[in-house]
């Protein structure tokens, strides 16, 4: 709506009145329907047009960035990385008392393009610690699973939690995967073998790491879930079951190239109270910072107790890069969650 109606009511338009009242709309004595406030508001068309690259950039610049490098390098830039995607990294930019995204005064094209490339490079970084732990995390997975029910193919409904249902998506899913496979090994296994999936070792190699969360999350025997999250040095199979999903949530940013630096998380990770120095350097949400545990820094504890674990030769190699990263590109830390005395915490020592 609005509906207007300008003249008397025909009959039988008092039922219909009597129903739009009880919605909140009001009527004038000439019976002009006006809108709740609660109503939802009409969709507009999409009114902007599209722009060459060099009109992208006078449009930056009109909205108050100082182009400070030369300007076909900008251009170049622009057709390399879409305006839309580098936005992203402009809004810590913007003056708040804007309506039109107008950046803060003095704001320069550097200064933008150094936040993306930092993301660039995190991402890198979580990408290389994040494809290690995915590969170990399928392998201690597959073993102890098998080795536990004495099988090769110990994804049976029995062995897990949860509707038949929901085992029988899952299951079709995988199922589904095999078929459609074009991998060597794949290929070798269903010109060999009967079974509808391949033993759990040769399954996990075509399952997502989303996936291996759900089956780890599923698994009936607590025990099992317990040793596999003891091979990382966490005593809780809940908590690393968040970690997982945390993980995979985390990967599936990095493989497609969103902002990741100080995005505010949609799927958080539990807190480990078992290891005490850990505990003591995780944020928890506060008055002063009410989002604080869906920063990236508790992500980055996570990330880093991991591989300790899985790099026992590397343990502090893959923490100095952060650290040098952060160093390099000067950012604000705050915005990825650092508290303000993380330097001297004993985790981070």
């Amino acid at each position: 709506m609005p509906v207007w109606w300008r003249h008397q009511y025909p009959p039988r338009l008092d039922v219909a009145i009597h129903t739009l009242k009880l919605a909140g709309y009001s009527f004038s004595k000439e019976c002009v329907v006006s809108e709740p406030s609660c109503a939802p508001q009409r969709k507009k068309y999409y009114a902007k047009i599209p722009l060459s690259f060099e009109e992208q950039v006078t449009l930056l610049e009109k909205r108050g960035v100082v182009i400070d490098i030369p300007r076909d390098k900008v251009v170049f830039l622009f057709s390399q990385i879409s305006y839309y995607h580098l936005e992203a990294y402009w809004f810590q930019f913007y003056d708040k008392k804007e309506e039109e995204h107008l950046f803060l005064p003095g704001t320069t094209f550097s200064q933008t393009w150094n936040v993306y490339c930092f993301d660039r490079k995190l991402r890198e970084l979580l990408f290389h610690a994040l494809e290690r732990m995915e590969i170990s995390i399928k392998t201690k997975f597959a073993y102890i699973l098998a080795s536990t029910y004495h099988s090769s193919h110990p994804l049976k409904e029995k062995n897990f939690l949860g509707k038949e249902s929901a085992f029988a998506k899952a299951y079709d899913e995988l199922k589904n995967e095999v078929g459609k496979s074009k991998e060597t090994f794949i290929d070798h296994y269903k010109n060999a073998c009967a079974e509808e999936v391949p033993p759990i070792w040769v399954a996990v190699e075509i399952m997502s790491f989303g996936e291996i969360a759900y089956w780890y999350n599923n698994v009936l025997l607590v025990s099992v879930r317990k040793a596999i999250a003891k091979e990382y040095g966490v005593l809780s199979d809940k908590v690393f079951g968040s970690w997982i999903f945390h993980l995979s949530y985390i990967l599936n940013i990095c493989g497609h190239h969103l902002r990741l630096w100080n995005k505010r998380m949609t799927i958080i990770p539990a807190c480990y109270v078992y290891d005490h120095t850990l505990k003591k350097a995780w944020r928890q949400n506060t008055q002063e910072d009410p989002y604080a545990s869906r920063k990236l820094y508790n992500s980055l504890i996570m990330i880093d107790y991991i591989w300790q674990r899985i790099c026992p030769d590397e343990k502090l190699k893959w923490r100095n890069h952060l650290f040098e990263l952060m160093e390099e590109y000067h950012i604000r830390t705050a915005e990825m969650g650092f508290p303000e005395n993380w330097k001297t915490m004993d985790y981070w020592r």
